[in-house]
This record gives C-alpha cells, sequence and structure tokens, in this order.
C-alpha cells in the first residue's frame, strides 16, 4: 500500500502428531465404547471397559487372548488468512517488521488404533493313552498333526514333555488396525509476527522471524474439544525473493 505498508494474503499447511495417554477413552467412539470393547469383555464393569482404553492391554481370564493397543493421532490443518506488515528500515540494509493477521484453519483429526493380539492354543494327551492305543480316532490325528508341526518348528510349536501328559502350545500373533471417525471442523484464529529483513542483493533477502497462532475461543464446545491446540509459536528462518 505505501513504502512502510505491506498487504498479504497467505496459506499454509501443518501436520501434527498428538500424544494422549487416554485419547481412546475420551475421542467419545460409539463402536468402540458400545461394540467392540463390550464384545471382549462381555459382562464387565465400566471401570474394567474404561481400563483397555488407559491401561492399553487386555488379557483374557483364562489367558487365551493377549492383546495390546497402539494409539497414534494427528491432526491436519489447512490455514487461509490475510494480514498487514508494517516495515521500519535501518541503516545497512536491515528492515524491521511487524505483522498483524488472521483468518480461518481447516482441520480433521484422525485417530488409528493398531492391535497386536496373541491367540494361545494348547493341547494335551496322555502318554499312555498313546500307548495304549485309547486314543479316538480324532485325537490320534490331533496327535500326529501336532508332533508334525512340533518336528517342524519346535520353537513356534512348543512341546512340553516333562510329565506322562504332554502338552503343546501354539501362539497365533495377529494385527488388527482400526480408524476412529474423523473429528473436523474450522477455528478463527489471530496471527502476530515481528521479525528483521537482512537485504543480500535487489530481490534477495534473509529473514529471521517469530511467529505466534492464537485461536479464539468461537464455536460450539464439541468443536473446541476436538482441536486441542490452543496455541502455537514457530521461529522462522529463510530466504526471500521478492519480483
Amino acid at each position: 500500500m505505501t513504502e512502510k505498508i505491506d498487504l498479504d494474503l497467505h496459506a499454509a499447511y501443518d501436520h501434527m502428531a498428538l500424544h494422549e495417554d487416554t485419547v481412546i477413552l475420551e475421542w467419545d467412539w460409539p463402536y468402540w465404547d458400545e461394540r467392540y470393547i463390550d464384545w471382549l469383555l462381555t459382562g464387565a464393569t465400566g471401570e474394567e471397559v474404561d481400563s483397555i482404553s488407559t491401561e492399553l492391554e487386555y488379557w483374557r481370564p483364562d489367558s487365551s487372548y493377549h492383546g495390546i493397543f497402539h494409539p497414534s493421532q494427528w491432526l491436519n490443518e489447512l490455514r487461509f488468512g490475510a494480514g498487514a506488515s508494517f516495515l521500519f528500515p535501518l541503516k545497512w540494509n536491515w528492515t524491521l517488521y511487524g505483522n498483524v493477521g488472521g483468518g480461518i484453519s481447516i482441520f480433521r483429526r484422525r485417530l488409528k488404533v493398531v492391535e497386536d493380539w496373541t491367540k494361545i492354543f494348547t493341547w494335551e494327551w496322555d502318554s499312555l493313552e498313546v500307548h495304549n492305543g485309547e486314543l479316538t480316532e480324532e485325537e490320534m490325528n490331533n496327535y500326529q498333526l501336532f508332533n508334525e508341526l512340533h518336528n517342524s518348528d519346535p520353537q513356534v510349536y512348543q512341546l512340553d514333555t516333562l510329565n506322562s501328559v504332554y502338552r503343546l502350545r501354539y501362539d497365533y500373533q495377529t494385527t488388527i488396525t482400526h480408524f476412529a471417525p474423523d473429528k473436523k471442523g474450522f477455528r478463527v484464529y489471530l496471527t502476530p509476527s515481528v521479525g528483521v529483513r537482512y537485504f543480500l542483493k535487489k530481490g534477495l533477502s534473509l529473514d529471521l522471524s517469530y511467529q505466534g497462532i492464537w485461536y479464539m475461543n468461537i464455536g460450539d464446545g464439541e468443536t473446541r474439544e476436538s482441536f486441542p491446540v490452543r496455541s502455537k509459536s514457530m521461529l522462522w528462518l529463510g530466504l526471500e525473493f521478492s519480483y
């Protein structure tokens, strides 16, 4: 607008990883809370259901299942705004400037839960019954199958032969990934900044600045809760090209 006042339009994209100990519990995920965990913990108390979201581990009472949960969440943000810069030329090619701006942030928050599950299969048989031919045809087929598996891979198919009752164990492992419904919306923000610029030559300058972003307390409570960032502080160092 003048030699000392500039107007600008800006767009920015941020990708942020978020860390929260109780994210599954606080996400308010109906499928997880009302169907999935209820299926795992049939007849459990509310405290036991919540414990999976806080402890991130589950042992079935009979030890046949074991699950470890790895939640991860991230926040994508697209900002559009405008501002005004005020320039204060100094000596020796230095210029001090300040900027005041604001705009709208469009965000999408996502949650992924990776579950590492182990199901433990065991089968026992009495060596005397095998020797005396007292097993049924199905039990004998199982006995021969498990012995072949143990002989092919004894580390995976573990055989306990400490007494006359033999016990074979196999741990089946699998990974399940769940995605929660996205939380999305928009926030209004203000973004003041201050910096110093050194002109290396015509059209090229070195820029060092501080930028703050403050999100306004505007909108319903659910939207504000979905966007957990209240402010950001950033330091910028870069080259600026002028045309």
